[in-house]
């Protein structure tokens, strides 16, 4: 039975621990390298001895069953990096030890039970593997030098059924497998490298953002090369500077292709998603004060004409703050958006000024931020005002939503 504490992301979060140590349990040799729960489920990658075989798929399932069925107590503990790092690889877990020691995270949980302890994505309220009710692996995949194996879990058998029926039968490939299989791109040392294929793609898709941009009026310009201490204030002022340049009267639109470098905080199971190097685009819009509902409607037209063109299901965000002096131009972009005929679902802004966002989901349900516009800001002059907006947050982003969407296939105008 459910208990109202615990969430279908509590025993998902548990069954990756699972799986991790089950794995380990059937195939020592194997080196853990991680997992995520995901809307849908969860996975794990590995690195593993020798070709992996499906049928390994039920013996590590009927591993983590029989634990499961055994109701083992379980202790959830935190952990500094430090201590983490030494436990791993006092447990022959080089792999995951190198993960924390990449983490900016101030702390971790470890799970563990009978003797046994893995890395636990996020605290839990489950005491007992009782609670997490019915598991299923559902299929391995390789990516590079990896073995990823997917799962889900729900609290009741039915549950699981009508899931596998509905959804679960359905073969999706990760964009990692089908950029490998498709020689897109390579895995080296955790990073994603761009083959003669892929970078046409990579390539065709900037050439036609940027195009339509310049339809729209934007301007190219190029102030910073390579973005590893990115600081969007420091990018604002040098656009305000070429603004001030301009000495126009006008409505001005500057737009900068940045490259991005994360290495600290790349997350190499993502993938594309959150890579260490990455492209994006970056743009500011300077016009007068009475101008501004008029240029934050067409911004957003010209953004939802970039969705179409990627043909993306996408779910629009207005994370609100309500700080008295950003209030007005808050409400502004929140009604210029009503003007283009959608209402965004509302949040609560945690950090940073009120902003829209636009999300699109992968395969496995996992939201990303694929666009966004900003609140608007008073510069100097009473009467001038400017916003930013990112028409693409990132094109290896993009490429990795095209891939799992279409299963490898690309629209025409993105065929090489």
């Amino acid at each position: 039975m459910k208990k109202k504490s615990i969430s279908l992301h509590d025993i998902r979060n548990v069954a990756a621990s699972l799986l991790s140590l089950a794995v380990k349990q059937r195939f020592p040799a194997a080196l853990c390298r991680g997992g995520h729960v995901t809307p849908l489920g969860f996975y794990c990658d590995f690195s593993f001895p020798g070709p992996f075989k499906e049928e390994y798929l039920r013996q590590i399932e009927d591993v983590m069953q029989s634990w499961i069925r055994q109701n083992l107590e379980i202790q959830v503990q935190e952990m500094v990096g430090a201590s983490l790092k030494e436990y791993f690889f006092f447990h022959k877990e080089p792999l995951l030890a190198e993960y924390v020691v990449g983490s900016e995270d101030p702390s971790f949980f470890l799970l563990k039970f009978a003797g046994l302890g893995m890395l636990l994505e996020s605290e839990t309220s489950i005491r007992y593997l009782g609670d997490v009710g019915f598991c299923h692996l559902q299929k391995s995949e390789r990516t590079g030098n990896r073995i990823r194996i997917y799962g889900t879990a729900f609290f009741d058998k039915q549950e699981l059924k009508n899931f596998l029926k509905e959804k679960g039968r359905k073969e999706i490939s990760s964009h990692q497998a089908l950029g490998l299989k498709n020689k897109l791109f390579f895995e080296e040392d955790g990073r994603w490298l761009w083959l003669p294929a892929g970078q046409k793609i990579r390539t065709l898709l900037k050439r036609r953002v940027e195009e339509e941009e310049a339809s729209h009026g934007f301007l190219r310009v190029s102030t910073h090369s390579l973005c590893e201490d990115f600081s969007k204030k420091s990018l604002f002022l040098s656009h305000e500077k070429l603004f001030q340049l301009q000495n126009s009267l006008k409505t001005v639109k500057f737009s900068e292709c940045l490259t991005f470098c994360l290495l600290d905080s790349c997350d190499v199971l993502s993938g594309l998603f959150r890579p260490a190097f990455f492209q994006g685009l970056c743009s500011h819009v300077f016009c007068r004060k009475k101008d501004l509902l008029e240029e934050l409607i067409s911004s957003l037209h010209f953004m939802t004409k970039i969705f179409k063109i990627l043909d993306f299901a996408y779910r629009p965000i207005f994370f609100e703050t309500r700080k008295g002096k950003d209030k007005e131009l808050s409400s502004l972009l929140f009604q210029a958006w009503k003007g283009v005929g959608e209402e965004p679902e509302v949040r609560a802004a945690s950090v940073g000024k009120s902003r829209i966002e636009w999300h699109v989901q992968d395969s496995l349900g996992q939201s990303w931020e694929m666009a966004s516009i900003h609140c608007p800001v008073q510069l100097s002059q009473d009467d001038l005002v400017a916003f930013a907006m990112s028409p693409c947050v990132s094109f290896e982003r993009v490429i990795a939503l095209l891939l799992e969407k279409e299963q490898g296939k690309f629209p025409v105008w993105l065929t090489p």
